[in-house]
């Protein structure tokens, strides 16, 4: 594991990722400056969940699985720059549930997600308006209730929370005044909380204008979590969607 983790990081080193508010202009570099980005995040789950005496559920949703079985969700990315210095915050929730048959037993499951990770970095290469690195560090807060219910072996409810440390690089290129493009990457966990967690997230803008920016991409966040009588091995990933507002 320890060689996985050190093989994965020197991937993501070497990837050069960045920020979701990839290509934010701001006005001067010492000046402080807030990009906030609501978006829609189309998610599709596999992996599998074990929930005490239960056996393994599989999780194998689809975009249109999740958009049938999808009740609520909401997310949201902030960051904030003064210089090269920068701060980030991101919150995403999301409340599916999903039935399938399975030869004799039928598998129900209620998984609502709740992330919040918070990270601060600098930028150690490159300047605003041309292609620039950052670096950062910070923790991703991940709560999951659980609810499983395998008929006719039983059923089981459970609500796991924890809190993984996170490092990160990004680097956002600006094509033109109006077009520019990043991917943020990360991983953390390392036994802490989870035992290994990575996400990986491009994106390309689009500003209308110096205030107002279309932000489309793909998000990948894959979790290994194994603890007690709890295991969450999934990768949630799917397009995503949003409006940047900056000033």
């Amino acid at each position: 594991m320890i060689n996985m983790t050190k093989t994965i990081m020197a991937i993501f080193l070497a990837m050069g990722t960045a920020t979701l508010s990839a290509g934010s202009a701001v006005a001067g570099d010492d000046e402080l400056s807030f990009d906030i980005s609501p978006y829609f995040w189309a998610t599709a789950i596999n992996g599998d969940v074990d929930v005490e005496d239960l056996p393994s559920a599989r999780l194998d949703m689809d975009f249109s699985d999740v958009w049938d079985d999808f009740e609520s969700g909401a997310a949201a990315f902030l960051t904030v720059r003064k210089g090269p210095w920068l701060a980030m915050a991101d919150f995403s929730y999301l409340k599916m549930e999903d039935d399938r048959q399975l030869l004799m037993m039928s598998v129900s499951s209620e998984i609502d997600t709740t992330l919040a990770s918070l990270a601060v970095g600098r930028r150690i290469a490159g300047d605003m308006g041309a292609p620039a690195m950052d670096a950062f560090i910070g923790g991703r807060y991940n709560r999951y209730d659980v609810d499983i219910e395998i008929s006719p072996l039983g059923s089981a409810s459970r609500t796991e929370e924890w809190v993984d440390p996170i490092v990160g690089v990004n680097l956002s290129v600006p094509f033109s005044k109006r077009i520019s493009a990043g991917v943020l990457a990360d991983i953390g966990g390392f036994g802490v909380g989870s035992d290994l967690a990575w996400e990986a997230m491009p994106v390309i803008g689009f500003s209308l204008s110096d205030m107002i920016m279309l932000r489309a991409g793909y998000r990948w966040l894959d979790v290994d979590y194994d603890k007690d009588d709890f295991r969450f091995d999934a990768m949630t990933q799917g397009w995503l969607a949003g409006v940047g507002f900056r000033f």
